[in-house]
């Protein structure tokens, strides 16, 4: 332990290597395992970091006299794992596997195994989304290649500094699959104080709401602090990008825009292009990258200043901002539309773009930024444990280290030295012993404990993608299927094209998949029908408040992290009374689709025995029936003929087990 201990202070250095450079061991660790002899190798370099974390965290516990938890069980692990890292409960198949292996190392392997699944990007997409506020629609604006873009992101494994900058910083148009970061400034589009408080809050754990209108009542911030802030952005512009002349393509060929719709010269509607093609080339555009000054408000009433004086942008907090306002930035996309050049002209003529946001996306990710690595350090922690690291996630000040102040520290300098691989500290954090125990009540309010998880409810999406495991054969299906929205695809095929050619495009009635080049088409994305054999990150969201996902919960996405972890009677009502639920243990296959391991094996068994019942056990709740359970199942339910494995099905869905972590 003591020379573990040395090499560790020494920087973990390994094959002459040190942890502070993208080796080659760590990019290994995110990129797939090609031999037993390198996965070996692979789990036991991150396994110091975990013994690392854990020792933190021991320390913390003896010296609150608090007693370590016990370690969970395989059938608790594995249940767990699998929510947690991709976002559903195993599979029949998957339970038995890791049950069965005898591996000293299998709980790394899962881990390991998990993190490169497609779960984990579809887990992963739907928590972002609910951080980020992505609406697939939202006030006309449609943010499928948006969401694509960060799809792509969690997939490649972006580094999270980068992660943030690209978004920060990005300008052009929603649809372009270069640009299609620029989603986070539409999102907020006329709308930049609010854009202002939400990024310090999410990215800086910093909450500055008051600071629009006053100086801050419980804090130090101020309005001429937020104000400093809000210069970075002035000048952005957002909104609609126009058609990529398409109204002049129109008019060559006699036809025109009416209601919604292209109208041909011989009077016929094209419905199919409206629906399917026609809005494609009308997303959303981000211009400019900020002025770095601003107007304070006609209201302004503190003494450092003078109502309407322009101020220069800077930083509240971290290394101040040098801004060169001599250099003026080029506009992007100046050229696409007359829309694009009135919205250009409607800038303030007394001031240039200088780019800066681009230094202010700097500014924020730079590890020397005293907020930004600890807020990414706290959000993963609280994602994992259920409860935060230190204070609220969204409302951090620079001094509190929290219960652990040499655990936090730890943390984030581990995530500097590893250059921001989420991926790589969400691995080392599920291989701690903390997270492999018993996981805890949940505290009380300003409690922290962080000595295992807590016991949490599954969140919508967990429950949904859930249910899809019990039905599909293949429950991570079509998850990183394609690269491409349709949108993107039309961006691409319209750019390609002026004149006579678009429309011509635009008019071919064949489905884009056949009408476009064969390269972009191979990289389109499923479509979005909600259905319980897809994912909830592949279904259009935020879904209606009346719809399952809705129902049990899922964010509205107006504020940052806002889904609903409570219980309700509809909630209830649901799980009683689906269709989908009731019939699960006798589904047969529609149109030949095939039905998940489980309900093929209670099918094939048609009857109730303990055999079939621990298969309902594994695959629910992915652990085995007590005697107890067996006892009363086959003296209320034995009686029940053909319907005895339906009605076993549906009573675990239904138990509060079911909808919990543990």
């Amino acid at each position: 332990q003591e020379l573990v201990r040395r090499w560790i202070d020494a920087g973990a250095i390994w094959s002459g290597a040190p942890l502070q450079e993208r080796s080659k061991t760590k990019q290994n660790l995110t990129q797939g395992i090609t031999s037993t002899a390198k996965k070996s190798a692979i789990l036991r370099d991150s396994s110091v970091q975990s013994a690392k974390i854990d020792s933190y965290v021991n320390a913390h516990l003896k010296k609150e006299g608090t007693v370590l938890g016990n370690p969970a069980t395989d059938q608790i692990f594995v249940r767990r794992a699998y929510l947690d890292i991709a976002g559903r409960i195993p599979t029949l198949d998957e339970y038995e596997r890791f049950i069965s292996n005898k591996g000293g190392n299998k709980r790394d392997e899962l881990v390991h195994q998990l993190m490169e699944s497609p779960g984990y990007v579809s887990h992963t997409l739907n928590l972002w989304m609910d951080a980020l506020r992505v609406k697939s629609s939202h006030r006309k604006m449609q943010s499928d290649s948006y969401i694509v873009w960060l799809r792509k992101a969690i997939q490649s494994n972006m580094p999270y500094d980068q992660f943030v900058r690209e978004q920060l910083s990005a300008s052009g148009h929603i649809d372009n699959p270069e640009t299609a970061a620029s989603g986070y400034f539409i999102r907020d589009r006329q709308m930049p104080q609010d854009r202002v408080a939400t990024t310090m809050q999410l990215f800086l754990g910093t909450s500055m709401v008051c600071a629009q209108c006053h100086d801050h009542p419980k804090d130090k911030w101020t309005q001429m602090d937020f104000y400093k802030l809000l210069a970075f952005f002035n000048g952005t512009i957002t909104g609609n990008g126009g058609t990529f002349g398409m109204t002049d393509a129109l008019k060559e060929n006699g036809a025109k825009y009416k209601d919604g719709s292209i109208v041909t010269a011989d009077g016929k509607k094209l419905h199919r292009i409206t629906t399917e093609h026609h809005y494609k080339v009308l997303g959303d555009v981000v211009l400019v990258g900020g002025y770095g000054k601003v107007r304070l408000p006609s209201s302004y009433a503190y003494d450092d200043a003078k109502p309407n004086d322009l101020i220069n942008a800077g930083t509240p907090f971290g290394d101040a901002v040098q801004m060169n306002y001599d250099r003026r930035a080029t506009p992007e996309y100046a050229a696409h539309s007359n829309k694009v050049r009135k919205m250009l002209k409607k800038r303030d003529s007394a001031l240039v773009d200088v780019n800066s946001r681009s230094n202010f996306a700097n500014w924020a990710t730079s590890p020397t930024n005293p907020m930004f690595t600890k807020t990414i350090v706290n959000r993963l922690w609280n994602r994992i444990f259920g409860v935060p690291l230190v204070g609220d996630v969204l409302d951090l000040s620079e001094s509190d280290m929290g219960p652990s102040p040499q655990l936090t520290a730890y943390l984030i300098s581990l995530m500097k030295s590893i250059e921001y691989d989420q991926k790589l500290f969400l691995k080392i954090l599920y291989q701690t012993d903390a997270y492999q125990r018993e996981s805890l009540d949940h505290p009380a309010l300003g409690q922290m404990p962080i000595g295992a998880p807590v016991l949490q409810r599954l969140s919508s999406e967990q429950i949904w993608d859930s249910l899809v495991t019990l039905h599909s054969p293949d429950p991570d299906a079509g998850v990183t299927q394609g690269t491409l929205d349709r949108r993107n695809v039309m961006y691409v095929e319209m750019n390609r094209r002026e004149g006579k050619n678009q429309f011509a495009f635009v008019s071919d009635k064949r489905p884009l998949r056949e009408k476009a080049d064969p390269k972009l088409a191979n990289e389109l994305t499923p479509d979005d029908k909600a259905s319980l054999s897809k994912r909830a990150s592949l279904v259009a969201s935020p879904a209606s408040a009346a719809s399952f996902l809705g129902v049990f919960g899922q964010a509205e996405r107006e504020t940052i992290d806002d889904s609903v972890q409570e219980a309700t009677i509809t909630q209830a009502l649901y799980l009683m009374n689906g269709e989908e639920i009731a019939g699960l243990a006798t589904a047969k296959g529609k149109r030949g689709r095939q039905n998940s391991e489980m309900v093929e094996r209670l099918r094939s068994s048609g009857k109730l025995n303990d055999e079939s019942i621990a298969w309902a056990y594994q695959g629910v709740l992915s652990r085995e029936p007590t005697d107890k359970e067996k006892i009363l199942i086959k003296a209320h339910l034995g009686k029940q003929g053909k319907n005895a494995l339906q009605d076993l099905v549906w009573s675990l869905v239904n138990a509060n087990e079911f909808k919990l972590k543990r």
